[in-house]
């Protein structure tokens, strides 16, 4: 789905807009090796956070961070 996503391309017959994504996760780092699988590379503006780095925040605030970064990337992107 993320590469659909990245890629602009339709994810289960359903249409996307390319862009990049922030996603939190409870995985751990072996989802890159699965991002990388799909074709994923580091210059593809999909970034991660992860579970054991985040356990201890309160989850309103971490939205609200989870926000103002992809609001950064894009306004770094146009």
């Amino acid at each position: 789905m993320l590469k659909c996503v990245h890629d602009g391309k339709p994810f289960m017959r359903m249409p996307t807009i390319n862009s990049g994504a922030l996603v939190l996760t409870e995985q751990g780092t072996n989802i890159l090796e699965s991002t990388a699988k799909a074709g994923i590379s580091d210059d593809d503006e999909i970034y991660f956070a992860f579970y054991k780095d985040l356990v201890n925040e309160n989850w309103n605030d971490l939205l609200e961070a989870a926000v103002t970064v992809c609001e950064r990337l894009e306004h770094l992107a146009a």
